[in-house]
């Protein structure tokens, strides 16, 4: 599987399957509050990027700040055992050159461990969001926000200010949307 890693990193083909830009990366990630996240979506992911580039294969990511990492660091922060997502819009070919324009100026923000849509922070989702609703892409709504499953982990993350039931997204909205496609899954090992 490592040489299959490999191929995947050095080439934008996988099973016959080509990665393209604007594909999104879901993953697991190995830490309490990303395991509190699945949980809470009922899905095996809490992290997403989005591929800006194919040769060499780079992605925009909200972890610690919004930056770009290559594939091989992204899936290098996966869980274990996990496997990594790839989605794509059914009806939306995007370009690098365009989603850059947008990315820039996001770059080096820091990262949202709050989820409070809309502040100088973002996470992961917010990103997502806010490159496909800048380049007119159709996506997933806003919810509002849940956080019961794990009340009390968050009580303690949030120090008492749970942001329930206000506007956000999660990775998990992505995959549940008609509106993207399962490409393949990617062991990580």
């Amino acid at each position: 599987m490592k040489n299959l890693l490999m191929i995947f990193f050095y080439s934008s083909f996988l099973y016959g399957v080509e990665l393209k830009v604007g594909d999104l990366l879901l993953q697991s990630l190995n830490c309490y509050a990303c395991k509190a996240i699945e949980t809470e979506e009922d899905s095996n992911y809490s992290h997403i990027g989005i591929v800006i580039s194919i040769n060499p294969i780079l992605v925009a990511e909200a972890f610690e700040t919004v930056r770009l990492v290559s594939f091989k660091e992204l899936s290098s922060k996966s869980t274990k055992g996990s496997e990594l997502l790839v989605l794509r819009h059914i009806n939306q070919e995007l370009s690098g050159k365009s989603i850059k324009k947008v990315l820039i100026p996001l770059l080096g923000k820091k990262y949202d461990s709050q989820f409070k849509w809309g502040s100088e922070e973002i996470y992961c989702s917010e990103l997502i969001y806010l490159i496909f609703n800048a380049l007119g892409v159709s996506q997933p709504s806003l919810k509002n926000m849940d956080f019961t499953k794990n009340y009390d982990f968050w009580l303690k993350y949030f120090n008492g200010n749970i942001p329930q039931e206000e506007k956000g997204n999660s990775p998990e909205d992505y995959i549940l949307s008609s509106l993207f496609m399962e490409k393949y899954l990617l062991n990580i090992y």
